[in-house]
């Protein structure tokens, strides 16, 4: 049997955690292609660059490839022992994007040391096993970072958390849409049962003209009188206040996003484009002063070390104090120290008035220096990444998802409006004045004393009312007013037209409504599952006797085939003649029903 597209599930979320969460964990190879340009700009100037030869060169492509080794080295120790993996929490979705962003971590790195270390008075000496052990520490420290820091996991608890009160919220809005009805009836059945003592065990006419008959007839047209003047006349205007009201639960529900858009925000925690812009800004107020002390050169190699010892700082401060309410004093306070140790590296090297930097007192630490580098350096390149690749891309999806909840949220909206003003204008008009009319007959009929006049009256009154309880008074509408009333609906929310010019009539197995029925829910699915713009419906008789029903949209649909409630109304109407196909060259989908 064909199968709905776009129809998605009562308990599907409105908003795509997955999609989200992919969006995330592909940015690493997104960062690939985004951060290798810079490798092939560092390039040339550690090449060329003032001060650098080929020895140079050779010794940081050399350190760059054990870098490189160090790092396989550690990814096959590390997913070898997989049981400490999980007990740290540490999870991977593409593990080949890391291996491959730590490779290009290490060789940035080592473009940034090679111009470093030739200022100084260190030399190339460290063993292959010192270089080694810097790479598996740094690593293991930038794992952390990554899969703590910068991943946000918190926000995604939250965003779901948020998501399935979202789900709820509407999921109350479509049982108060369904149940409407219901609950005018019930309130007209109680007015009923409390003046007519009309039970819920004795609801047929019979019974309900006898009860009717035991009272006085004055006291049967006053009941009626009221119900029509007093109870429908309060009903109504409460019923067209509800659809008058809707504007405000649109108000309260973008109130609600805003809110759940600041969750998503704050709930990265680390902020990590804050701490970028705060420490670079920094770093470039310090630039002037150590150019003008130290040359262009040296000047741009000062700031960037002062840069890393500030964001590392202030990284550090922001991680531990994350959770509490002090992580904004704990942020600056982590900056100030890491000024102030600049400051103080300043002083004791006596900086400010030397032309050139002098860092030998690090020579005799061994491999520390290149691990405090390298893991500076993967700290700086993930949090560039995360800021401005998966920060961004990730507001752009939650964006997408929110407008989609947005249009969902109007339909319904929408919807108990003009179901809450249908049922006003009918209680307000067509029954207040057939109750009217009939409580009149009663009084006439009284007035005259003709108990077959009184008998008649009474059946009628009894019928009105049980039409009342039983059954929805909604008017019957023609084939094209169907259709016409069902697309005035959603042409607030999207761009609808209905070619009519070749339909004449309805097949004998066919009815109005559920001809307006089937033409809503396509339009319905297009616009709440694919997002559609435009669509344009066509019916046509067939000279076979066929009706033919096209509904063709321009949504971007995920699934062409997804069975849902919707499938099983095409195929009920239809008995099973319905087709979905979609054009890849106009990339619009059509819906195209025969009914015989």
């Amino acid at each position: 049997m064909p199968e709905e597209i776009g129809a998605t599930s009562e308990n599907e979320s409105p908003i795509d955690l997955a999609k989200l969460r992919e969006t995330i964990s592909g940015d690493s190879t997104f960062s690939l292609g985004l951060f290798f340009p810079l490798f092939c700009v560092a390039l040339p100037l550690s090449l060329f660059g003032e001060r650098q030869d080929i020895t140079t060169m050779h010794n940081a492509l050399l350190w760059g490839v054990i870098h490189l080794s160090g790092y396989l080295f550690t990814w096959i120790l590390w997913t070898s022992i997989k049981e400490v993996k999980d007990s740290l929490g540490i999870r991977f979705t593409h593990w080949w994007p890391l291996f491959f962003l730590s490779g290009l971590g290490g060789a940035i790195n080592a473009l940034i040391v090679a111009n470093v270390l030739p200022l100084t008075s260190m030399d190339y000496s460290i063993s292959l096993w010192g270089r080694l052990s810097a790479g598996f520490f740094s690593f293991m420290i930038w794992l952390p970072l990554e899969t703590v820091i910068l991943s946000g996991r918190k926000s995604f608890e939250q965003f779901e958390k948020d998501s399935i009160n979202d789900l709820l919220n509407q999921e109350r809005i479509r049982i108060l849409q369904t149940d409407l009805i219901s609950l005018v009836r019930v309130s007209i059945e109680g007015k009923l049962r409390r003046d007519l003592g009309i039970s819920a065990e004795k609801s047929s006419s019979l019974l309900k003209l006898e009860r009717l008959k035991e009272r006085k007839e004055s006291r049967a047209s006053e009941v009626l009188q009221e119900l029509a003047t007093k109870d429908l006349q309060v009903l109504s205007q409460e019923l067209m206040s509800l659809a008058m009201d809707m504007p405000e639960e649109e108000v309260d529900r973008k109130s609600k996003e805003t809110k759940l858009f600041r969750a998503f925000r704050v709930g990265t925690n680390s902020e990590p484009i804050n701490l970028f812009l705060l420490t670079i800004c920094s770093a470039i107020i310090l630039a002037p002063l150590t150019i003008r002390n130290f040359g262009f050169h040296d000047g741009i190699v000062a700031s960037v070390f002062f840069f890393i010892v500030m964001f590392l700082c202030t990284a550090i401060a922001n991680q531990i104090f994350r959770s509490s309410n002090f992580s904004g004093i704990a942020v600056f306070i982590g900056w100030a120290c890491g000024l102030f140790v600049v400051f103080l590296i300043l002083y004791s090297q006596r900086l400010h008035i030397r032309k050139s930097m002098d860092l030998t007192h690090f020579a005799g630490l061994g491999w520390i220096p290149w691990v405090i580098f390298v893991i500076a350096g993967q700290v700086i390149f993930n949090v560039g990444k995360a800021s401005f690749i998966s920060q961004a891309r990730a507001m752009d999806v939650f964006s997408e998802q929110i407008k989609m909840t947005s249009v969902r949220q109007n339909i319904i909206n929408l919807e108990i409006a003009t179901v809450s003003r249908d049922w006003a204008k009918q209680l307000h008009g067509p029954i207040r004045a057939e109750l009217l009319a009939t409580a009149l007959m009663l009084e006439r009929a009284q007035a005259s004393g003709d108990e077959k006049e009184m008998d008649l009256v009474l059946q009628q009154a009894v019928a009105l009312l049980d039409s009342l309880v039983q059954a929805a008074p909604l008017e019957k509408k023609s084939a094209v007013q169907e259709i016409e009333y069902r697309v005035s609906l959603w042409e607030p929310l999207v761009d609808i037209t209905a070619d009519l010019s070749g339909f004449t009539h309805l097949p004998e197995s066919s009815n109005s409504q559920d001809l307006g029925g089937v033409i809503e829910e396509a339009i319905s699915n297009a616009v709440r599952h694919a997002m559609a713009t435009s669509i344009s419906i066509v019916l046509k008789n067939e000279p076979s006797g066929e009706l033919v029903i096209e509904v063709v949209n321009d949504g971007m649909w995920k699934d062409l085939i997804n069975p849902g409630v919707g499938s099983a109304l095409y195929s009920i109407y239809s008995d099973e003649h319905w087709t979905i196909s979609r054009n890849p060259t106009t990339r619009l989908t059509t819906l195209r029903l025969s009914v015989s």
